[in-house]
């Protein structure tokens, strides 16, 4: 009987009944060409692996941002802010190089962390789920206006125009000023300034200074309990936790004070807001069970307004699930009618980019509402990453509508778990991603083939063969998966790198022993990974996983099977 492609090169799919189908794919992604002419149509790549490249403090890696200009970006780990700085550049030969240092401190050390900056010497804005944080880019300064202290009162009139680096929160002195003396809160419709002390004296239009701090948390009275921030047009925009309501800076773009009045309801339904992102200048409000989106309309009490009829009736219950990717938002939808089902806005409606395989899976686990999510491209791969951290599980979608499981693996007791990256982001042409364990800063790249000194485990599990035409049991002389040979290293694990190949006859309910093959020692790439005499059966599904820490890409496989004349295995 001819050589039969059965299937091996797939994506994950394993729903509800597995004698339907209990593909499976680990550690592996799906390759579609882009040119008709190619030896095959699809193939497998290994996911990336990660290789250390910044230390900061043990803990997880919560949030990660790059600063206008490209030079610096930050990370938060456990409680700590830091800020990273190219210290040498890179060249055709090696990566940058980065020094570190912190420059605050949240009042949280868990859970994601969400930054955005409003531009170049200005301010990057990080929340946390509780509160928010400024840090002035440009570092600590100092600014001044004209105002009119009067003895014993905290309001202070101005008659000069306001930094637009001003904050709430900032030192100030001056004739009539008490030592000590911060900014509580600016009025701007009635020019009036709040001091947390009152005047000493009266000595009419006066001088006052202003300590720009470089770090600070914000503590004006129109910003509420953020979990998402968002920036438009010089606007930053967070939402207020367990309400409705969203609010702006102002009172004009590119300000850090948060006026009370500067806020908005989503309230074209009774749910409450989940979180926020933008998208192509517009600000997407994500609810429990249903969204609207919002666009700049320049209105002078609030810049803000809904679009007409723009309200899809999805939500979610995983507000960190919500990202962008490409020119689209992707997270983990619900509805009226259920949920577990991962959606992509396509204008201001939506799709469903999850498939019932992925969706049993989801639906299995007991708590979603903590997932989050990332994305990133590499070589032309768009993913969207998401992980669901009590399950324990990292599930990714790929712009090419496939999906695969990312799995970390603990050689010490031989588990898997979910993957390592927390956050994600890409900095001086690196694709960097922060540990969920270790406080590092990786590279993920294709060129690494463990993650961190960890192995990589790939798994694929094929799709059900057997004889459709007159379901008689199918005798497996030989089967052949075309890996990329000759690829192993000149000393220690994967100098003689093997494939592992088992296979259930049970429709996939259970696998028998294991059986090797090798893909070749360094250099003999005519080497050909196959293995014989693998018996018979009605039904069977394969099982190959690599962990070698060498490249373990796969064109396809052919097998050859067989049927039995008399139909007996």
């Amino acid at each position: 009987m001819p050589g039969q492609d059965f299937g091996f090169v797939g994506q994950a799919y394993a729903p509800p009944n597995s004698n339907q189908d209990v593909q499976r794919l680990v550690n592996w992604y799906l390759e579609m060409s882009g040119d008709g002419k190619s030896k095959m149509p699809t193939a497998l790549l290994g996911r990336p692996g990660l290789n250390p490249v910044i230390e900061l403090d043990v803990g997880a890696v919560r949030g990660s941002w790059v600063l206008p200009g490209g030079q610096q970006a930050i990370a938060v780990s456990g409680e700590k802010v830091y800020l990273i700085t190219v210290s040498v550049p890179p060249t055709q030969a090696a990566i940058a190089q980065f020094t570190t240092r912190v420059i605050g401190t949240l009042n949280t050390n868990s859970g994601q962390v969400r930054i955005r900056d409003n531009g170049e010497g200005g301010y990057a804005v990080l929340v946390d789920g509780v509160n928010g944080y400024r840090f002035r880019i440009a570092g600590p300064s100092g600014t001044s206006f004209t105002g009119t202290p009067i003895l014993g009162q905290v309001d202070m009139a101005y008659s000069s125009a306001l930094n637009t680096a001003l904050v709430v929160g900032s030192p100030i002195q001056g004739t009539g000023i008490q030592p000590g003396t911060t900014i509580i809160s600016i009025n701007y419709d009635v020019g009036t300034i709040t001091m947390s002390l009152p005047a000493t004296s009266s000595p009419g239009a006066t001088n006052i200074d202003v300590a720009l701090t470089e770090w600070g948390v914000i503590t004006d009275p129109g910003f509420e309990a953020p979990s998402h921030i968002a920036f438009i047009d010089g606007w930053l925009i967070v939402n207020r936790v367990g309400t409705q309501a969203f609010a702006t800076s102002g009172p004009v773009p590119y300000t850090m004070i948060w006026p009370v009045l500067f806020f908005a309801l989503k309230d074209s339904q009774s749910d409450q807001l989940m979180g926020l992102q933008e998208l192509n200048r517009e600000l997407w409000l994500v609810g429990e069970r249903a969204s609207e989106i919002w666009f700049n309309a320049g209105g002078a009490d609030f810049a803000f307004q809904r679009i007409p009829g723009a309200a899809p009736p999805i939500g979610t219950s995983a507000p960190q699930s919500i990202n962008q990717v490409g020119d689209s938002l992707m997270w983990l939808g619900r509805t009226l009618q259920g949920e577990n089902i991962v959606i992509q806005t396509q204008q201001y409606s939506w799709k469903r980019a999850s498939q019932h395989g992925v969706e049993t899976q989801l639906s299995s686990y007991p708590l979603v509402a903590d997932a989050f999510s990332y994305s990133y491209e590499d070589e032309g791969h768009l993913f969207y990453v998401l992980t669901f951290p009590t399950a324990d599980k990292t599930w990714v979608y790929d712009a090419n509508n496939t999906w695969h499981e990312r799995l970390s693996y603990d050689e010490a007791t031989a588990q898997f778990h979910r993957e390592r990256p927390n956050c994600f982001m890409n900095f001086q042409n690196l694709r960097l991603v922060g540990d969920y364990q270790s406080g590092q800063i990786h590279q993920m790249s294709r060129q690494f083939y463990e993650d961190a000194g960890e192995p990589i485990v790939c798994i694929r599990r094929c799709p059900h063969i057997w004889s459709r035409e007159d379901r008689k049991a199918q005798f497996h002389p030989w089967l052949e998966i075309e890996f990329t040979t000759g690829v192993g290293l000149q000393t220690g694990q994967g100098s003689n790198p093997q494939a592992m190949l088992r296979w259930s006859v049970d429709n996939g309910q259970s696998f028998g022993n294991e059986h090797w093959a090798t893909l070749g020692r360094a250099g003999r790439r005519k080497t050909r990974v196959i293995w014989r005499r693998l018996g018979s059966g009605f039904d069977r599904v394969f099982e190959v996983r690599y962990s070698d820490p060498t490249k373990r890409d796969i064109v396809g496989a052919t097998a050859f099977p067989r049927t039995s004349e008399t139909g007996i295995a």
